[in-house]
Order: C-alpha cells, then sequence, then structure tokens
C-alpha cells in the first residue's frame, strides 16, 4: 500500500473554524483530488485505516484522508523542530497544501507493515517514489496509533532517513560531546531515575535488545538477531550484515554515547504472527525525561 506523503506542521489554527478564512480554505480543498501516479501500490484487503489513509493522501485528496483521522489526532514529523500538528481539520488544510506542492506522481509506498493484533498500533516501513521510480535517501518508519472503536487513527509520527549520512564523523562528533560530558557532570541529573524498564522472558525480541543496548550488553543485544540479520542505520549509507559486524558498530555506538542515556520503548506494534515488530523510542539521560529530538521508530 501507498503511504502518505513527508507530513509537515504549517502555521495552522487548532480549530479548524476558529476564523472565517478557515472555513473558507476547508471549502475549497474538500474536492481537492487527482494526480495518482504510476507507482501507486495496490492497497491490502481488508484495508487498514493507515493504509487507506495513505492512499488518500497519495491520491491527493485530502478530504478522503481526513475521514481516517479522529478529530484530535497529532501528526509530529522528526525532521522538523516544529510542535506536532494538531486537530483532523488543521492535518487536512497540511495534506492539501503540500500534495499541491508535490509532483503529481510522487507518493510513498509501505514495504513492510506491522499491525497489533488488536489493530490499534500498526507501524510501517515505507520509501519514496516519484513516476515509479524509487527516490534516492527517501525511506522511513512510521508510527500510528488507531482508536479500535472508531476505527480512526489517533497519532502519526513519522521519521524519515535523514538527507545526508554522515556515518563515522557523525559518530566522532558524538564521541567528542559524550566525553565532556561524562569528565565534567554537565548534562547529568542530579537523581537517576528511568522510565525504561527491565525486559523479562516473556518481552519480545525488541525489548530485550533494548535492554540490553541499556546495560551495554552488546553481546547479549545482538544474541537478539538471526546469524545472517542485516542491520540498517540510517546514520550509514550502507546496512550492516551479520552479527559480527553488528556486535562491531553497537560497541563503537555505546562507546560515543553519555554512560546516562537510556533507551525507553513507548509503543509497539506487534503482528499477530509475531514476524514484525514495530517500535516506538526515545532517548533519556537519567532524569526520566525524553531528550529533545530523539525520538525514533524502528
Amino acid at each position: 500500500a501507498a503511504h502518505v506523503a513527508a507530513l509537515r506542521a504549517t502555521a495552522l489554527d487548532k480549530d479548524a473554524y476558529a476564523n472565517p478564512l478557515a472555513a473558507l480554505f476547508d471549502k475549497v480543498t474538500s474536492s481537492f483530488g487527482g494526480g495518482v501516479g504510476t507507482g501507486q501500490a495496490t492497497i491490502s484487503t481488508p484495508a487498514t485505516p493507515v493504509e487507506l489513509l495513505i492512499d488518500a493522501i497519495n491520491s491527493r485528496d485530502a478530504a478522503a484522508a481526513a475521514q481516517f483521522l479522529s478529530e484530535d489526532c497529532t501528526l509530529a514529523d522528526t525532521r522538523y523542530y516544529d510542535p506536532p500538528i494538531e486537530g483532523r481539520s488543521a492535518i487536512r488544510r497540511h495534506v492539501a497544501l503540500e500534495g499541491g506542492a508535490f509532483d503529481p506522481s510522487q507518493m510513498r509506498i509501505i514495504d513492510e507493515i506491522a499491525v497489533a493484533a488488536d489493530g490499534s498500533t500498526i507501524c510501517t516501513q515505507w520509501h519514496t517514489e516519484r513516476d515509479g521510480l524509487t527516490i534516492e535517501n527517501e525511506r522511513g518508519c512510521s508510527f500510528c496509533t488507531v482508536d479500535m472503536t472508531s476505527n480512526e487513527v489517533t497519532s502519526i509520527l513519522d521519521v524519515p532517513e535523514p538527507k545526508s549520512k554522515p556515518g563515522d564523523a557523525g559518530l566522532a562528533l558524538l564521541d567528542k560531546a559524550s566525553q565532556i560530558i561524562d569528565r565534567t557532570g554537565v548534562g547529568y541529573a542530579e537523581t537517576t531515575t528511568t522510565s525504561a524498564t527491565d525486559a523479562n522472558a516473556g518481552a519480545t525480541s525488541v525489548e530485550r535488545y533494548f535492554d540490553a543496548w541499556n546495560r551495554r550488553d552488546m553481546k547479549a543485544a545482538v544474541e537478539c538477531f538471526a546469524d545472517d540479520c542485516t542491520y540498517e542505520d540510517t546514520q550509514y549509507d550502507y546496512a550492516f550484515e551479520g552479527k559480527e559486524r553488528l556486535e562491531q558498530h553497537l560497541l563503537r555506538v555505546a562507546d560515543c554515547l553519555p554512560t546516562s542515556f537510556s533507551f525507553v520503548v513507548d509503543n509497539l506494534a506487534i503482528a499477530g504472527d509475531k514476524t514484525k515488530v514495530g517500535v516506538q523510542w526515545h532517548l533519556e539521560n537519567g532524569d526520566g525525561e525524553a531528550l529533545p529530538f530523539t525520538r525514533g521508530v524502528s
């Protein structure tokens, strides 16, 4: 299925009809549509509200897209510092504006989807196409929550990959910052707490992985992967193949992170057959509060 084109906040009023111009804009965009590209994927049957939302946005139909959103839905995009867009009408107007700005053939295509057994959480991995051709460095993951009573999407966290791939250079910069934090204590919380919880025997491999990471036990972290695993860190322009290369990478990253940093799992989308798991997470620095700009989806 196709997925939502890059969603970004604009200066929109949270109340759809707080002023007459907003009402007029909705009237004008209520018939916004057309522009379906040749690369559009086929929607599965039965489709989830997320897939239907993506299909409507790819079709440049903002009014149809809004039907799959809850009244108080929120949309966050990690590429931008702006606060999330709040409310169905605000997201609808944003979708209409972006739809008009993009090439009509540009759209997102879902590569993988993990739908929780009860349908309340859905994680997608996607790429972007134009005229049916994949655009380089235009992939990402999104995590959505769904109200099972109304079958409407209640939140979207969109995490596109970075355009540039700093690789080891970015890691070296992180290492310098980490050394300053560890030596001076600047940035450490006076009382160390965390929202992270210890993974138990019944936890998923994803939860056990993050738990091992937080203990800096990379051997245990790597044991959560298959021997022929492929690990993609979007700061690099290549993947890490196999356990040996993965462990080497994780050890290097761990050495460059302040010892107080820990990963916290916010939500999971575990497919019914358990072959796919989507995870929404953030980083904390020992004070139980999320660090700015450290949210992610895997």
